[in-house]
């Protein structure tokens, strides 16, 4: 008998305690809420040991709203006037989630004008929130779908329904404006047909004969690129492997009897560029500045002194990108810095 009344003692004991934390802590929270000052209204709540028991008072609630409101953290705002609702409305808040799904008329008499105006507060400071964003993630995707369940449901509700209407339109332009804005990486696999040229200068040692030489070498060209992008405009570079076969022709001079054909030749072109965005399918144009070091032996006559050009060689080019669902065709056109000839290539690729 004296066990059982010493545990009921403390369990009072106890009890009494908490809820004087509780009245303690409700009292520095309201006091602060009195004299304006908002941030100390969250820093006593994030202190509090009872937080429990502080959530299962419906002013205290209201409370935490308005000063998250006050001080522009709508993050805490919309969570705690939802809790609020939750709360006070709770029988209400299931009967319209379950009218709603399953497609049923809502009885607007058992649907209060406290209940609408609770779930638009819910609304406003949700959408607030999302407009502070500046990216589209997960939460952003994840709160955004929540909104529109909520404006639905007022929508339904017949409540502010062109306000309703104009805060989801407002956030998915916002959405869209971040998209175009928000960099991000792709990759790409492709094969080009390509084509260049290389000079050369063959003089006979007796300075008799001489002539300048073009070899027109054609090719495939295969590899990958990466781009860092956004809705407007890329980063953008590519490398590939070429291997053709090029043919010697003379371009000027008194010398004639210097033929080849079929002469091997192997490369690797790497081409940074920037490019643009020319259509809503991501058509793209732009500039790039390939680097291009290709190995082409030229058989040298007996009594004749051949020049080539350096095997490593710096290009300017314009570039065209044509998508066609996750394919594409690419073109590109590069002329030589350090003389004359040019080089092209057009090509088919794979964006992943």
């Amino acid at each position: 008998m004296a066990a059982i009344i010493t545990n009921t003692f403390l369990a009072l004991v106890l009890l009494f305690s908490l809820n004087s934390y509780a009245l303690s802590d409700y009292a520095k929270i309201k006091r602060s809420f009195i004299k304006k000052n908002y941030s100390q209204v969250l820093q006593n709540f994030s202190r509090t040991r009872s937080k429990k028991d502080l959530y299962k008072k419906s002013q205290i609630l209201l409370i935490l709203a308005i000063s998250s409101e006050r001080i522009k953290r709508y993050d805490y705002a919309y969570s705690f006037y939802y809790k609020k609702l939750v709360k006070e409305h709770r029988r209400t808040f299931i009967y319209v989630n379950k009218s709603i799904q399953n497609g049923d008329l809502i009885d607007e008499t058992k649907v209060t004008s406290s209940f609408k105006v609770s779930l638009w507060k819910v609304a406003t400071n949700l959408y607030k929130w999302l407009m502070e964003q500046d990216k589209v993630n997960k939460r952003f995707l994840s709160r955004q779908n929540l909104l529109s369940k909520i404006v639905n449901t007022l929508i339904e509700l017949e409540f502010r329904e062109a306000k309703g209407d104009k805060i989801l339109s407002n956030v998915n332009i916002h959405a869209e404006l971040l998209n175009r804005k928000e960099s991000r990486y792709s990759y790409r696999l492709f094969v080009d047909i390509i084509s260049w040229q290389k000079e050369a200068t063959i003089t006979k040692n007796d300075m008799s004969l001489g002539g300048d030489l073009v070899v027109t070498n054609t090719g495939l060209c295969a590899g990958g690129g990466v781009s860092y992008q956004n809705y407007y405009f890329g980063f953008n570079l590519d490398t590939c492997l070429a291997l053709g076969l090029g043919n010697v022709s003379l371009n000027s001079g008194s010398i004639e009897e210097y033929q080849q054909s079929n002469i091997v030749a192997a490369g690797v072109k790497v081409s940074p560029g920037i490019s643009v965005f020319v259509s809503e399918k991501k058509a793209e144009l732009g500039i790039r500045v390939p680097i291009f070091y290709a190995i082409q032996d030229l058989e040298e006559p007996s009594g004749f002194t051949l020049e080539e050009d350096p095997n490593l060689s710096f290009l300017v080019s314009l570039y065209s990108k044509w998508p066609i669902n996750e394919y594409f065709i690419q073109t590109e056109f590069s002329k030589f810095l350090s003389n004359d000839s040019s080089m092209w290539s057009i090509g088919v690729g794979l964006n992943f």
